[in-house]
């Protein structure tokens, strides 16, 4: 529809109107939910990441192998630092996502999550030496 159209053209105003009418109308459908998601993800003002968050669960509780909708939850809650959400989030997106560069960015996040995990664990050790 239009939001999916607007939201390609970057015109991320636009498409969360035509996504919300979209979703009036027919509530059931995970993939308004994503696509709105996406839009509040990509348009970023205060306050969109949370929006971001709430519909890309919305999308989930609706579709359980939307797994776009997963890497855009996680890719969010990685940005908000809610860093064991976004692992979990990431996760189910690397195992159900058919986009590539959306499995890549979760890989790439949960690899820098990692790296700061190990890092965190070496300097406790030598700490307690």
């Amino acid at each position: 529809g239009f939001g999916a159209f607007y939201l390609g053209q970057r015109r991320y105003d636009k498409a969360i109107e035509k996504l919300l009418a979209a979703i009036d109308l027919d509530d059931s459908q995970a993939v308004y939910y994503g696509k709105l998601a996406d839009a509040y993800r990509l348009r970023n003002n205060e306050g969109d990441l949370t929006l971001a968050v709430y519909s890309y669960n919305r999308a989930v509780e609706l579709d359980k192998e939307y797994g776009d909708a997963y890497c855009g939850l996680g890719i969010s809650y990685d940005k908000l630092d809610e860093v064991e959400e976004a692992l979990d989030a990431l996760e189910v997106c690397i195992n159900k996502s058919q986009n590539d560069s959306l499995r890549d960015e979760a890989q790439e996040i949960i690899d820098k999550h990692l790296v700061v995990e190990e890092t965190t664990e070496a300097s406790d050790q030598t700490e307690g030496e």
